[in-house]
């Protein structure tokens, strides 16, 4: 930022074992300006959940953002996140993580919720889904992104060709 590098657009968090469609990732959000509009996409709880007994988020946050089918946030929330709000996400990620909750993801909403005029496009439902393996078929294969658990795809599949259709279709990195 400093050095005279260029902002990225979006910046796109995810679990490793989610798979995306960039082509079609950005098709989706084309109408959005993510240099001037402050946006959030991607998959969330309408209500809190609980990991492991523990409330993982600060009193109400507006929405349970997290990470494991991706989120998409512009580069203008980047930058309201990390001009305005480093300190006080640090001091919630510490205060989390001696609370036993450390996914980073489930506090978003949290963060988000600290900056003005953020536009929550959970409208765009077709953003992310979670796969799954039935019946040895692979699921979800033509989301624009899907989370699978790998390693139970492997063992459910053992098929290489299966897994190379879902590499071939989405980039993970």
């Amino acid at each position: 930022f400093r050095a005279g590098t260029p902002m990225p657009e979006w910046w796109f968090f995810r679990d490793d074992d989610t798979y995306f469609r960039a082509d079609r990732l950005m098709d989706l959000v084309s109408g959005i300006d993510p240099m001037k509009e402050r946006a959030i996409v991607g998959h969330r709880n309408e209500r809190p959940f609980h990991t492991e007994g523990h409330r993982c988020w600060e009193i109400d946050p507006p929405a349970a953002w997290f990470g494991g089918t991706g989120l998409l946030l512009s580069a203008a929330l980047v930058e309201a996140l990390a001009t305005k709000h480093a300190e006080q996400w640090l001091r919630l990620q510490e205060k989390q993580i001696r609370l036993g909750c450390p996914q980073y993801d489930h506090h978003i909403g949290t963060a988000v919720s600290w900056v003005s005029d953020v536009r929550d496009h959970v409208h765009l439902r077709e953003f992310s889904r979670w796969g799954c393996v039935e019946h040895g078929k692979i699921t979800g294969i033509n989301e624009t992104t899907v989370s699978y658990h790998m390693e139970r795809v492997r063992e459910a599949i053992g098929d290489k060709a299966a897994l190379a259709r879902v590499s071939e279709r989405f980039s993970a990195f």
